[in-house]
């Protein structure tokens, strides 16, 4: 929805920079505009990035994070909390459709039979078709 309304905007500003008479004045104060953001972003490196998040190129598309969190341990057999690394992927998740296919008649050599004929059949086999990504959590070592 964002991209869509910033898109919407974009297209607007077009059409009436189009319509409308600009001067070289004009383009000088739009550049001017652009050299501080894009100034901006190099000197925070990178953490303030306007032109990046609106058009969404700032997000990678391999996202791994990484935390810990503290869990409370079963109190009959521990006193202390125990620590428990937890690390999440994006995994790729393919989608499988059955297909089918028709294999005319034909002959084939079979060891201990010689040539067979083998009769029109259908095959029935799996491709992929698409998928979707998926968050993991790999859980690692215990520190203690």
């Amino acid at each position: 929805m964002k991209k869509i309304a910033v898109m919407a905007l974009v297209v607007v500003g077009l059409v009436i920079g189009v319509s409308t008479q600009s001067f070289a004045s004009d383009w000088d104060k739009a550049g001017k505009a652009l050299t501080i953001i894009e100034g901006v972003r190099v000197l925070t490196g990178g953490k303030v990035d306007v032109i990046g998040t609106i058009t969404g190129i700032n997000r990678p598309r391999e996202e791994t994070r990484e935390y810990s969190y503290a869990r409370e341990p079963n109190r009959q057999q521990y006193t202390n909390k125990r620590r428990e690394r937890v690390r999440c992927e994006r995994v790729w998740v393919p989608h499988y459709v059955w297909q089918e296919r028709y294999v005319p008649r034909h002959a084939e050599y079979r060891p201990g039979y010689g040539e067979v004929i083998v009769e029109g059949h259908y095959e029935r086999y799996q491709i992929e078709k698409g998928g979707h990504w998926e968050m993991r959590e790999i859980r690692g070592p215990r520190d203690r």
